[in-house]
């Protein structure tokens, strides 16, 4: 039943009483639960404080402003990092900020800071005294530590899982922080850069309503990077969304004229438009500067061309898309295993970047677990895996340490890389 003090609330005693039955019957228990989730409240999420060492960050980038050192935000190349790397940028520079920034080859690298990384950016800007990551770096051992012998300050916002420690970085944001006792827990990358902007710009006496520009670009960042849409994520999802809507961003304008979009929806566009076309750059091997300098562009003539090339991109990825998941019925054909409990696949045709796509349709079709392997380096394969409600597929992979050379993800969705010639005993 729908409880009566919801019925007795000024606000939800207006609500349809259908809609308060759902909200019920999804578990709400609270009248001020449904009324942050029916009338989502932007400034309490920017004002919200308290992530574990969000404060450290906050005060040595409020330094580093100060002191005019270089910073250098390293992110993920997927909607999610792309987009903080976005708000990152954007609002440093506007602090007055030297800031540049670098993601990884993905066919290089991999997922994750690095030595390799590290070294790359130290030859392309020999001044870096900080390096702050979005959407990656809870793992990165190795690459902290590469940091640290150079004497650079490693600031990390990510939102994966953590391991049994912590890198050992200037500061740790990661609301899944063991320790951590944030009472939310669900961001995604672009959603903890949302916030360290606005702590940023809250400690240097700045305007936050600049950092409040770019919610589009958390917002976008959500829903790709699909965390549950509850809490401050449903919020910013709701206030981005009005500002995609606004059509503030030159390079949302232009894809909105590319892709003749009438009217945008989180549903629709952010999820099945926006979201492919900035994805499809790193699944092709482009480089993904073009697509941040492009979200940072005022000039909508040279966003058009932008738009026109990462339209051009996303057909090659959608072809190249459809020839693998053809591949991957013939070889689930092939098994004959109508039933499966588990998917795991592996053919030196697939490429790096596409089979986590191919992993989130199988999944979808079958609803089991999938994983699907492409060609490494030498010796080496690499997966994405997708899992379903039930089964937490990174820590499921953890108990696998036999087998996994590289591993890293959350719940729903990892990567891993494995020997080649462990594929088989892998699979059973």
């Amino acid at each position: 039943p729908i409880p009566s003090e919801w019925l007795s609330d000024p606000v939800l005693s207006r609500t349809e009483p259908l809609v308060l039955q759902i909200l019920a019957n999804r578990g709400f228990k609270t009248a001020a639960e449904v009324s942050d989730f029916l009338f989502p409240d932007f400034s309490a999420v920017i004002k919200a404080v308290g992530l574990k060492d969000m404060d450290k960050l906050v005060e040595r980038l409020s330094r580093a402003l100060n002191g005019h050192e270089k910073i250098v935000v390293y992110h993920d190349y997927d909607v999610d990092g792309i987009c903080g790397c976005t708000i990152m940028v954007e609002n440093l520079r506007r602090m007055g900020g030297d800031v540049e920034f670098y993601a990884n080859d993905r066919l290089v690298d991999g997922f994750g800071m690095c030595p390799n990384g590290v070294e790359q950016i130290m030859k392309r800007w020999p001044e870096t005294r900080v390096i702050l990551t979005v959407d990656n770096g809870i793992v990165a051992f190795d690459g902290v530590e590469a940091a640290n012998k150079l004497g650079v300050d490693v600031l990390i916002t990510d939102h994966h899982e953590p391991g049994a420690a912590l890198p050992s970085a200037y500061a740790v944001v990661d609301a899944r922080r063991k320790d951590e006792t944030y009472p939310f827990r669900d961001f995604c990358g672009a959603g903890l850069a949302l916030k360290a902007m606005s702590a940023l710009a809250r400690r240097l006496r700045r305007d936050v309503s600049e950092v409040c520009r770019s919610a589009d670009m958390a917002a976008l960042a959500a829903v790709a990077d699909v965390v549950p849409l509850h809490g401050e994520n449903r919020t910013i999802v709701h206030e981005g969304t009005r500002v995609l809507t606004n059509g503030d961003r030159p390079a949302i304008r232009a894809l909105n004229t590319v892709k003749n979009v009438a009217r945008v929806t989180a549903h629709g566009t952010v999820a099945f438009t926006y979201a492919p076309m900035i994805n499809a750059v790193s699944r092709m091997g482009q480089d993904t500067r073009q697509v941040i300098n492009f979200l940072m562009e005022p000039d909508e003539g040279k966003c058009r061309k932008t738009a026109l090339w990462l339209d051009e991109v996303n057909e090659q990825r959608k072809a190249e898309t459809a020839r693998e998941e053809d591949i991957s019925q013939k070889m689930l054909a092939e098994e004959n295993n109508p039933d499966p409990e588990c998917i795991v696949l592996y053919n030196d045709s697939f490429k790096e970047g596409i089979v986590g796509i191919v992993a989130g349709r199988l999944k979808n079709r079958y609803n089991v677990p999938v994983i699907v392997f492409a060609p490494r380096e030498p010796g080496l394969i690499k997966a994405s895996a997708r899992s379903v409600p039930g089964l937490n597929l990174i820590e499921t992979l953890m108990m696998l340490p036999e087998y996994t050379v590289k591993c890293g993800g959350h719940a729903a969705a990892a990567g891993l890389t494995i020997q080649k010639a462990d594929f088989d005993a892998f699979k059973d």
